[in-house]
Formats: structure tokens, sequence, C-alpha cells
């Protein structure tokens, strides 16, 4: 698990921008590793393979790092927590995606991906063959619970997103503004209303959610003949 944790801070070093791997706040670093156990964990819960979870989780931090960095390659802005649509976006709709990456390409990578778990699963004994289930799945309680203290202490401790992307990620590493930036956008402000004109001295202010969303289906506009 260490080996991967400290993975992990290897992969966000690929990231553009790239963030400061050293010199951060002290909060920046209690959740980058609260969620490299929370993920951890929940694939060692799953496969009772420790190097095999190990493996898997820095396969969907690398994953994440990727696409940040497509992103940025090709719109010029960063990866940031709303931009986990596009994942959900490519299983419900990956035609928009496979011409991108080729067929054939895309069946290569799914036999390799098929490969890589059979060997792992079949390569590495399972947890549960050398302790019984009720001791694995204490040990599994316990480091849920280390992960979930470690993202209650890193996130009382934060600092407020200053909600630009760039400098969030070089100042707070890519996973911490994740993490930041997911809270904000399910944040609710509070935006003064209008006053009316005809209500003389009035201020009234009311409480609203903020979500600004981009359409991934704009829609099409035809020529109509002019008759």
């Amino acid at each position: 698990m260490s080996i991967g944790w400290l993975l992990s801070f290897a992969a966000e070093a690929l990231v553009h921008p790239r963030p400061k791997l050293l010199g951060r706040p002290l909060w920046t670093y209690l959740l980058h590793s609260g969620l490299w156990l929370l993920i951890f964990t929940i694939f060692l819960l799953i496969v009772q393979r420790p190097i095999f979870a190990m493996l898997a989780g820095l396969g969907i931090w690398l994953a994440v790092v990727l696409v940040g960095n497509a992103k940025a390659a090709s719109l010029r802005e960063p990866f940031v927590f709303m931009d986990f649509e596009y994942f959900t976006d490519a299983i419900k709709h990956p035609r928009l995606y496979l011409p991108f990456l080729g067929l054939w390409r895309a069946i290569a990578l799914g036999i390799i991906a098929v490969a890589v778990i059979g060997t792992a699963l079949w390569a590495e004994t399972p947890l549960t063959a050398q302790m019984p289930w009720l001791v694995f799945l204490k040990y599994g309680a316990l480091s849920l619970f280390v992960a979930a203290c470690l993202l209650w202490v890193g996130d009382r401790w934060s600092d407020a997103p200053s909600l630009q992307p760039d400098k969030d990620i070089r100042d707070m590493g890519f996973a911490p503004s994740l993490w930041l930036y997911g809270w904000a956008e399910r944040a609710t402000v509070q935006v003064p209303a209008l006053p009316d004109p005809l209500v003389p001295g009035q201020n009234r202010s009311r409480l609203f959610r903020v979500r600004i969303r981009i359409s991934q289906n704009p829609p099409v506009i035809q020529n109509q003949p002019v008759i």
C-alpha cells in the first residue's frame, strides 16, 4: 500500500498544469492520502488481493490524469470535478468516443485489460485464504475508518478554492483540488434577489443551488425554405 501511495504522487506529477509536490499545506497531503486509501481499500475488499488492488487503484488514478491531460491539450483548460461526466458519457455513448480511439485499438486494449486482470487474479493468493473472513473485514473496516478520518481532518483544515483551476491544481495538488471542487459544486450559495421597484425599502434574499452545465447535445438548426 505504501508503494502505491508513493506512486500516486508520481502519477500526479504527470498532470498539466503540474502541481507542487513539496511545500504544500499539510491538509493537501491528508486529502490525497485519504482518497488513495479509500480507493485502495474499496478494491481490496472486492478482490481480496493487495497487489491487484494497488494496481487497480493506480490504474483509476492514472486514467483520470491522462483524461485531464487530454482535455488540457485539446481545450486548453484543466480537468475539474464536473468533467467526471466524460467517463459516464463514454459508457453511455461509446460511439462518440470510439472514432478517436479506433475500433481495433479499442479491441486490443480490451483484450490486454482482460488478460492483465485474469493473470493478476490467478497469480496472487487472496487474503481470505490466509486469514478468516471476519478478520479481513475488520482490517477493511479499520482502513475505511482511517481514510474517512484523513478526509474529514483534511477537509476541516482546507482553504477555500480560488475557483481558478490552474492555480488550485498547482497550489493544492490534483486530487485535493478535485475533492474541493466536488464539494464546491454542491454548495448552497446565497444570491440576493432583485428588489421590487413597487415596494420601497425592500431587501430580500433567497437561497439557490447554483449548477452550471453545458449541454452535450446542442440543438440542431435546420435550414428551412423561405416561402
